[in-house]
């Protein structure tokens, strides 16, 4: 809310399960809604313009499905950089990658993707090139068979990368 504060030119719908408006100042340009379903979720994204999305840092495997979703409709995010999302944004190709709980920088980095449609659309064009690369499903299923391969090909020597407790 401290980002979008700072952004009283654009409309901003924030969908979360953590705020409830009868407890905090929402801005008069946010509209809040709660936690979506994939598919409302979804339906939101079709008409945005930009994702913006705050994690905190964790050390738990996660994979945020907003920035995956998003990047399936082309478009751009703005996010913390953190765990949840370092692995899925090249900061200044697909996105923009901002300090946890800097609202200052986060506001700076979706005013600057929102008054640059230009760079937005170098952003699509990275975000297809990395869908049809990085995140393709047949280099998924490559990366997943050497993964197997090489486990299998230790497993069979007796070295699973497990301790030899002999």
């Amino acid at each position: 809310l401290r980002a979008f504060e700072q952004l009283p030119q654009y409309r901003c719908i924030l969908a979360t399960q953590t705020l409830d408006a009868s407890t905090v100042s929402v801005p008069a340009n946010v509209e809040l809604l709660p936690a979506q379903t994939l598919d409302d979720g979804r339906q939101l994204m079709r008409q945005a313009t930009l994702v913006a999305v705050t994690f905190q840092d964790t050390d738990l495997a996660c994979g945020p499905t907003v920035v995956l979703d998003a990047y399936a409709m082309g478009l751009p995010v703005i996010s913390s950089d953190t765990n949840a999302c370092r692995d899925y944004i090249r900061h200044g190709a697909t996105g923009l990658l901002s300090p946890p709980g800097d609202a200052g920088t986060l506001a700076g980095n979706i005013a600057a993707l929102m008054d640059d449609g230009e760079r937005r659309e170098q952003m699509r064009k990275a975000i297809n090139e990395l869908a049809r690369g990085d995140l393709s499903r047949a280099t998924f299923e490559n990366t997943l068979c050497h993964v197997l391969r090489d486990l299998h090909q230790r497993a069979t020597r007796g070295t699973a990368g497990l301790p030899d407790t002999r």
